[in-house]
């Protein structure tokens, strides 16, 4: 396909989902609860819906983990469905069985995320099953162990995974002496120093409900789902929430480089730059930005490195809306002996940006692909609860979820060529090559 021909199919595309997505959220438009105790409860009913998620983030940071104690979230994360104040780990996991319920935790640099999808019908129980592991784990100290000599095992797979690897590495450049620039699942070292008195410390400081959030999507209906949220979460005390002690974000005085080798074919490397603290306005630019320069095959960078230079097999753009300073970057695989063509070509496409005013047809593709994209990301209720949840917990709220087509198709070229000039500065590069 010619690079028209998949630009003409990326912007119909998105013509297509974008209808999708009105669809989609018709009669069905969440709507916002804050409990007495500073819970929010968020609801997005379905009536055809047989299944219901329970997803709740918890606003636990990475700039809330002691120095040296890097990989505690997780920690915390996984040992807490070990065993409760009134069920032991077995008790749980049958439980969970008997309904046959999806449960898992999770993670980012600004949250942490438990999540139960279960049959509609058994959504009381569900919401029970929640409550009593997240509110009163006892973190047993074998399972402490256990879970320790795991997450050890998961760094090391980590450390071989090329995403995960030139990620890490460009955010070690970006964010050098702040906790946005360590691990999440931490560090050999700093596992190995954490105790369970830190886990239980550190769920009873932050693991509170005026920190929480709940979205509850699928096939119950509000009330019941308010109701339900209210008889297991309403007694939860709230506490003072403890004040962040990380530095701030020093921005680059110079580009970076910071290299791995490991067991792979090719070369991939994250040039990042630094986005700044996320701002409601900002967001949607960065958004736009993201769809032109590396989503779909109508994209610059498929453009300049794969249909002109053929010099590389992926090359994707992400952007990472974090509470202190986000960052956007391009994820690039390469032949080592293309590296430095390549990486000229991904920063050039950047100080493009700078240089020359977007052209509507390009604008209108982004916007329509980023519009589109977002309407697959919702085709399941974990999507749909997720995306709720997260957008009130970085501050956009959770009706920015209904918005976000109109804000997105409200920037503007001028918008775009503005942000550009103030961040495509210096940058930060992460490369991992393959071994000798």
């Amino acid at each position: 396909m010619s690079r028209r021909g998949a630009g003409f199919a990326s912007l119909m595309l998105g013509h297509v989902l974008a209808a999708f997505l009105c669809l989609a959220n018709a009669g069905a438009s969440p709507a916002k609860e804050v409990l007495d105790n500073g819970l929010v409860v968020i609801t997005s009913p379905s009536e055809s819906s047989s299944v219901v998620v329970i997803e709740m983030l918890v606003k636990a940071s990475a700039l809330h983990e002691p120095v040296g104690k890097a990989g505690l979230r997780q920690l915390v994360q996984q040992t807490m469905v070990r065993g409760s104040e009134h069920m032991s780990g077995n008790d749980l996991a049958a439980a969970l069985d008997d309904i046959g319920a999806d449960f898992d935790t999770g993670l980012g640099l600004d949250y942490v995320e438990v999540y139960m999808v279960s049959l509609a019908r058994d959504f009381g129980r569900a919401v029970e099953l929640m409550a009593e592991v997240v509110r009163c784990p006892v973190f047993p100290a074998a399972e402490v162990e256990r879970e320790r000599e795991v997450a050890a095992r998961h760094l090391e797979s980590l450390a071989a995974a090329p995403f995960d690897s030139v990620q890490l590495l460009a955010r070690q450049g970006l964010y050098a002496g702040h906790p946005y620039g360590l691990p999440p699942q931490g560090t050999m070292k700093s596992l190995a120093s954490i105790t369970r008195a830190d886990l239980a410390d550190f769920h009873g400081r932050h693991y509170v409900p005026n920190n929480t959030i709940i979205a509850i999507a699928g096939g119950v209906p509000r009330a019941e789902a308010v109701a339900a949220a209210r008889g297991c979460f309403g007694d939860w005390r709230r506490r003072p929430l403890p004040p962040v002690d990380a530095p701030p974000v020093s921005p680059l005085e110079r580009s970076t480089l910071q290299v791995r080798e490991g067991a792979v074919g090719q070369a991939y490397f994250m040039l990042a730059y630094d986005v700044g603290e996320l701002r409601p306005d900002a967001y949607p630019v960065m958004e736009v930005m993201r769809a032109l320069l590396g989503r779909g095959m109508g994209s610059r960078f498929f453009g300049a490195v794969r249909d002109r230079a053929a010099v590389a097999y992926e090359a994707d753009c992400y952007h990472f809306a974090l509470v202190q300073g986000g960052y956007i970057g391009a994820y690039v695989a390469t032949e080592p002996r293309d590296l430095e063509r390549t990486k000229q070509l991904i920063v050039g496409e950047f100080e493009r940006l700078r240089a020359e005013p977007v052209t509507a047809a390009e604008l209108r593709r982004a916007q329509q692909f980023a519009i589109g994209t977002d309407a697959l990301e919702h085709q399941k209720a974990k999507d749909r609860a997720f995306h709720l949840a997260w957008y009130e917990a970085i501050g956009l709220g959770y009706d920015f979820d209904q918005r976000y087509p109109q804000a997105i198709g409200s920037v503007t070229a001028e918008q775009v060529r503005a942000a550009a000039r103030s961040l495509f500065g210096c940058y930060s590069l992460g490369l991992m090559l393959p071994a000798g």
